[in-house]
């Protein structure tokens, strides 16, 4: 720490650690992005770039790449992650006095398992936060009326003070018994309310026929978008982050 502080470098280094020592941030976009509104830089570019390559040079900041595949069925290349390593968490405490709090990713990828579910799950509660719902990354699980129990991906405060329920999809080969298991127990926990984020046009069209074959003609109110289409400018009704919607029927 003590040679860290002679450089010349130290106050716009620290500043950055200290950032993600407060927030947790682990993509890399992002982290940048508050960087250069720290620093007072109108872009992230080049200086962001090295100041990254200094802390993780000095042993604070660890960049990896968890993915198996590029992207996440999102156009697009899947971002870097960023964490701090234990001696980064050491510095944040030293010029802090405080704990680090917890890498983002780090939290999520214990609910989600595989990195790509953990990436998506970001993705989605930064659409689903642009539209203006406010949303728990680490909801808790729903005990349901036959005994069963139901884990949400994501659970929203929409624009009237409700709880919705979010299921976050991404496009794989899924065994069918337990995905219409899923959509039953999904549509007794939400009563009836369900609302998907999907990672893109092919997967939000695959679970639409999904829950239709499960549930039949229950009497549902479904909810779908897909990440891809909205980032390209598509809208549902009314400019709705919602591209597919089937309101609910009592008397089918």
């Amino acid at each position: 720490m003590a040679r860290w502080r002679e450089t010349e470098t130290f106050e716009r280094d620290a500043s950055i650690l200290k950032i993600l020592g407060e927030t947790g941030l682990a993509r890399r976009p992002e982290i940048e992005e508050k960087a250069a509104e720290a620093l007072g830089i109108k872009k992230a570019g080049g200086s962001i770039q090295a100041l990254f390559a200094r802390l993780t040079n000095q042993g604070l900041v660890e960049i990896f790449r968890p993915w198996k595949k590029e992207g996440t069925g999102v156009s697009g290349r899947s971002p870097d992650l960023l964490r701090l390593t234990d001696l980064g968490r050491l510095a944040f405490w030293l010029l802090t006095g405080r704990e680090a709090t917890p890498s983002e990713y780090d939290l999520l990828l214990k609910r989600h398992v595989s990195p790509e579910h953990t990436l998506l799950n970001l993705e989605a509660a930064d659409l689903l936060q642009t539209a203006g719902y406010r949303v728990n990354l680490h909801p808790p699980e729903i005990l349901l009326p036959d005994g069963g129990s139901f884990r949400p991906d994501l659970v929203l405060t929409g624009f009237e003070g409700e709880t919705i329920y979010v299921e976050v999809e991404r496009e794989a080969n899924k065994d069918p018994v337990q995905r219409q298991a899923k959509w039953r127990n999904y549509n007794q926990a939400s009563g009836g309310v369900l609302y998907v984020v999907c990672d893109n046009r092919t997967c939000m069209r695959q679970v639409r026929s999904e829950i239709n074959y499960a549930l039949g003609k229950e009497p549902v109110a479904i909810h779908l978008t897909n990440i891809s289409d909205f980032r390209i400018g598509k809208r549902g009704q009314g400019k709705s982050i919602w591209l597919d919607r089937r309101e609910r029927r009592d008397d089918l």
